[in-house]
């Protein structure tokens, strides 16, 4: 499929320009996942969404293990975290809260 080539053209896009982050977690036929989506610049200046990749969680999941596999999602492409811009994802507690959310340890 068109898979792979997209997902190498997302890639290579990170490891050259800043990129932003947009994560989360949702439930599928009973198991949790974290959808990870990456917004980049291409060369021409525009601006290009995509699905990076999806992270299977287990239940009661924290901020800090959620923040944990988005970083081991980016090394293990080579991508490198620092790079990242800004990170946004939905209100719940695991993701923005102030002591413990996925944002505190990105």
């Amino acid at each position: 499929g068109l898979y792979p080539f997209f997902h190498g053209k997302t890639v290579e896009a990170m490891k050259a320009r800043p990129y932003s982050l947009n994560f989360d977690e949702s439930t599928v036929n009973g198991d949790s996942q974290l959808d990870i989506n990456v917004s980049y610049l291409e060369e021409d200046l525009q601006v290009k969404k995509r699905m990076f990749t999806t992270i299977a969680l287990q239940r009661g999941t924290t901020g800090e293990e959620i923040a944990g596999q988005v970083l081991d999602a980016l090394r293990a492409e080579g991508v490198d975290p620092r790079m990242c811009m800004s990170v946004s994802s939905d209100g719940c507690s695991a993701m923005l809260g102030a002591f413990n959310g996925a944002h505190k340890y990105l």
